[in-house]
């Protein structure tokens, strides 16, 4: 009984395997009509907005159906490029200014013309940043109503990108590289520049370093784009070494998307995932497809997808993908480990579980039935022990699962009868 149970549990952690580790991306644009969608959000209530070329999109169903939703915004003033969400209103940048929704991206209302792109759009303590490239930074403290300059100690009017890390925001410019406040922005200080001008289109924050996309105009026809890495919350930068991404200097990173350890980065019309903070690369391009040569603009999460905009692309400028897919991952099993669950076949009164692990590891133990429905969770601290289920499992068949943050680490068959 138990070995033919064995054969079926092989199954299913290969079932688990292959569901959770390969992303499928899914054509997501249907009522779209615009060749690129430069940025989502998902609103208070639920809906997705999509920032294009045409204006805003609208869709209350994860991205099934979409419809336009830019009323209020004029048609000469239609390029979306950043949102912003502080409470239930929603800021949309354009290429002129910025405007805001009280009713879940419905309508929407001047907040202030600034004359220049915004391609930056942060909140932090509920004041409203508004990252510019002509005009510097604009700060609103009533939530949008009224705007002033926020530049001190920033050497640009330039800039390209913001990004909230806890308390502090950074700013990343056209030319003179990444700027940090720790005051809500009231100063700024340089902490990343080089000798040639800096470039820093896309920066994110993972679970224990800050990332930058950044180019250097050494050449300026022939920029050096690279991944450059912060572990002391952006006071410092390196370039970064990393494993199967393309070579350094070749590496134009035109989106950033991060959640804990897991990264997604886009370069030359390409996605890859890392579920290391950034050390390791794999491609992650299943279900993407174009007619055209093309490029990804952006990621954003909302509460059950990953959204991804494409420009140009030839199934339309949207693709979606599982929050799951993208988050959950199975990694080899650890090494010199064992599990052992005692007595097996149980009568499902007493189950008992000794593991020792290489390394220590924050884990879970999960017990799976054979539909793969989950019956029962703990979380282990410790890198060896022994642990009992507080349960009573009815008769059956099970699979015993150690997992930790990284995926898969160890799996045992379970066998209940009485």
């Amino acid at each position: 009984m138990k070995s033919q149970f064995a054969s079926a549990s092989t199954l299913f952690l290969l079932s688990l395997i292959t569901t959770t580790a390969f992303g499928q991306w899914q054509a997501s644009s249907n009522g779209v009509f615009s060749s690129i969608s430069q940025c989502f959000i998902e609103t208070s209530n639920g809906s997705i907005l999509s920032g294009t070329s045409n204006g805003i999109y609208r869709s209350t169903s994860s991205g099934d159906n979409w419809s336009l939703s830019s009323t209020g915004i004029p048609s000469s003033d239609g390029t979306i490029l950043r949102f912003a969400k502080n409470g239930n209103r929603i800021f949309a940048g354009t290429r002129e200014g910025v405007y805001y929704s009280d009713n879940d991206g419905v309508s929407w209302s001047l907040s202030e013309i600034f004359g220049f792109h915004v391609f930056g759009l942060e909140v932090i303590s509920t004041q409203i940043f508004a990252g510019t490239m002509g005009a510097g930074i604009f700060k609103s403290t009533d939530n949008g109503i009224s705007w002033s300059s926020s530049n001190n100690g920033l050497l640009t009017d330039s800039v390209y990108s913001l990004l909230v890390n806890g308390n502090d925001l950074l700013a990343g410019t056209y030319g003179e590289g990444i700027f940090l406040s720790s005051d809500q922005g009231s100063s700024w200080s340089q902490e990343f520049s080089q000798s040639d001008p800096t470039i820093v289109r896309t920066l994110a924050a993972t679970s224990n370093r800050l990332l930058a996309g950044v180019s250097q105009l050494v050449i300026p026809t022939a920029p050096f784009n690279s991944l450059y890495k912060s572990s002391d919350n952006g006071n410092s930068w390196t370039m970064f070494n990393y494993s199967g991404l393309p070579t350094i200097g070749n590496l134009p990173i035109t989106a950033l998307y991060s959640n804990g350890s897991t990264v997604l980065l886009a370069s030359n019309g390409q996605i890859y995932r890392s579920i290391d903070n950034g050390i390791n690369w794999t491609a992650f391009m299943d279900g993407i497809t174009s007619t055209t040569p093309y490029g990804i603009a952006c990621f954003e999460e909302t509460s059950d997808y990953i959204f991804c905009g494409v420009e140009a692309g030839g199934a339309g400028p949207i693709f979606r993908i599982s929050k799951s897919q993208v988050l959950t991952s199975i990694s080899p099993p650890v090494t010199d480990s064992y599990m052992n669950l005692f007595p097996n076949p149980s009568d499902g009164t007493r189950v008992m579980m000794d593991y020792k692990l290489d390394r220590t590891l924050e884990l879970k133990w999960l017990i799976f039935d054979n539909t793969g429905r989950l019956v029962f969770e703990k979380q282990i601290s410790e890198s060896e022990g022994q642990i009992a289920i507080p349960i009573t499992l009815e008769s059956g068949t099970y699979v015993s699962v150690l997992m930790s943050t990284n995926g898969f680490v160890k799996a045992e068959p379970l066998v209940v009868g009485r």
